[in-house]
């Protein structure tokens, strides 16, 4: 479906400050500054308008590599067990919906709980018995949308080539804006499964208290923060462009203006204009589907001045090879081509992230980027065009430079 892009209530805006079931319910409870009789009948209402919504939000913030998209606060690791999947795929008489927790249910160890894995010992894991739904029957799950949007002040967007089997092609994005509740300076970053593996990551934020004890003002909300010098949570560590290695704007939004999850070509638009204020007149960043299980990062600025250092940046766990304008990431005998249609002549290089300054940084070890730099030539419009070709993909589709639209005609406008 191409999505027709409006304003959503409060009851359907995703939760910017976590992906975790129970703590969703403790902001809601929060959240809610009302006379109680007022608050039920605002409880009851969201409810059932957002019963289904939910589940979907659990379902599509986990991809097939079992790794989460961690944006902002949210820290990785593998989905734990969430027994009220039972009660959403009971109530809403499908099954598809708790897959995940009847694989994982399967998987539980007897015995000592005291040597459960974290999420296996849920205090609602007896519940479990009462919603449990039977089996998901044979292809039901391939019944799900392969694209979804969640809106609201921190809107987030989900591609699929599949439900099936862990090697489908899973891409999420980020919008919004720095200045919500625990946000990073990451809004137009992604992350990207394919064959099994994780291959464009997201940082896990860095423990508060450690931060704080070397002094660190972390929960300043302001241009200048100390928040944005740490590198988890500032915009250097994260898969984004940037210009003269300027930060973003805190107060600034980036909106998803396209949403496609159907045809040939799913994708998701977003305008950073707002927040590369000063630093592009505008700036377009577009993520496509292509044939192959390929994925296009295309992004158009207009405004930049001749000499204009340009930065675009992959944050990844893979082993990184560079040869010219490509570069080929692999782990774990998988791997996924880099190669950049435009511009020409960018170069490309493999930052290890050996960080220590300042002395409270701490490496990212297990991690390194791919950084890609070159100069803008001061024409109206620049463009960088990035695609992803997982290693399984053997057809003879070649992308090329000469066939890129613009990402807003990549849809009607809503």
């Amino acid at each position: 479906m191409t999505e027709v892009l409006r304003p959503a209530p409060a009851s359907l805006q995703s939760i910017e400050e976590t992906i975790d079931l129970n703590a969703i319910l403790a902001v809601i409870r929060r959240r809610l500054k009302l006379g109680l009789a007022v608050a039920l009948l605002v409880c009851i209402i969201a409810l059932i308008v957002t019963i289904r919504a939910t589940p979907l939000y659990i379902r599509w913030a986990y991809g097939p590599s079992g790794h989460p998209f961690n944006y902002s606060d949210n820290p990785d690791g593998q989905r734990g067990f969430l027994p009220p999947m039972f009660w959403f795929a009971k109530t809403l008489g499908d099954p598809s919906i708790a897959a995940t927790d009847e694989a994982l249910l399967a998987a539980l160890p007897s015995g000592d709980a005291s040597e459960q894995k974290p999420g296996e010992g849920d205090r609602f894991g007896v519940f479990a018995l009462i919603w449990r739904t039977s089996l998901v029957p044979a292809g039901r799950e391939n019944a799900l949308p392969l694209g979804w949007i969640g809106r609201g002040h921190t809107p987030v967007a989900f591609h699929r080539s599949s439900w099936k089997g862990p090697d489908a092609l899973y891409l999420a994005i980020k919008a919004g804006s720095p200045s919500t509740s625990h946000a990073h300076m990451d809004c137009g970053s992604f992350v990207l499964d394919a064959d099994g593996e994780r291959w464009a990551s997201d940082p896990s934020r860095r423990d508060y208290n450690e931060l704080e004890s070397a002094g660190v003002k972390y929960w300043g909300m302001e241009q200048d923060s100390d928040r944005w010098k740490v590198f988890e949570s500032g915009p250097f560590s994260h898969n984004l462009v940037m210009i003269d290695g300027k930060l973003p704007q805190f107060s600034a939004r980036t909106d998803i203006i396209r949403f496609s999850s159907d045809g040939p070509m799913p994708h998701t638009v977003l305008d950073m204009s707002s927040s590369l204020g000063g630093q592009a007149n505008k700036a377009i960043r577009g993520f496509a589907l292509l044939p192959g299980r390929r994925v296009l990062v295309q992004d158009d600025s207009e405004g930049l001045r001749k000499g204009d250092a340009v930065r675009w940046s992959l944050y990844t766990s893979a082993e990184v090879e560079i040869v010219g304008d490509r570069a080929t990431l692999s782990q774990n005998g998988k791997t996924m081509r880099l190669e950049f249609l435009t511009p020409t002549g960018v170069k490309l290089t493999v930052d290890p992230l050996t960080l220590s300054n300042p002395p409270w940084q701490v490496p990212m070890k297990g991690f390194r980027q791919v950084i890609a730099t070159f100069e803008a030539t001061g024409a109206d419009l620049t463009r960088i065009a990035a695609v992803f070709t997982p290693g399984s993909t053997k057809d003879d589709f070649t992308p090329k430079a000469n066939d890129l639209r613009p990402p807003e005609s990549w849809s009607a406008k809503p």
